[in-house]
């Protein structure tokens, strides 16, 4: 996975998604990021929000959601998690970036199309749907 050094190379705000939230903010916030994190749950918001860290509670399957938490972020940090939901996921969340004219997305995946695992496939497509949404080389 690719992290920004003291966002030396990238700049802007940072929206991060997943699992990973909590230990990517701490990595990026060490670095110097300005950033947000996206949670599911409202103790999760309080959590980041009482640690001085930006945070707006909304779910993957909104996206409107997405739109208001994408709002004044540059970049995309997003894991989403494996299931029967995440290629619409996964779209939706690109489909948000691109609206937001966000200029740098990390995905975490996974992605073996050889694989005859469905979440493989979906990770698979959504990086390429990344790809060309977001003219990413």
């Amino acid at each position: 996975m690719y992290l920004p050094s003291a966002q030396s190379d990238v700049e802007g705000r940072s929206l991060v998604i997943g699992a990973i939230g909590r230990a990517l903010a701490d990595e990026l916030l060490a670095g110097g990021a300005d950033l947000r994190v996206m949670c599911r749950r409202a103790e999760q918001v309080r959590g980041f929000l009482g640690r001085g860290i930006d945070a707006a509670q909304g779910s993957l399957d909104d996206s409107d959601g997405l739109r208001a938490a994408l709002r004044e972020c540059d970049q995309l940090f997003l894991n989403a998690p494996p299931g029967l939901q995440q290629r619409g996921q996964n779209r939706r969340i690109v489909d948000a970036a691109v609206d937001a004219r966000v200029s740098h997305a990390v995905k975490i995946s996974d992605a073996n199309p050889e694989l005859a695992i469905l979440w493989a496939h979906d990770h698979a497509r959504a990086d390429e749907y990344i790809r060309r949404s977001l003219d990413c080389s």
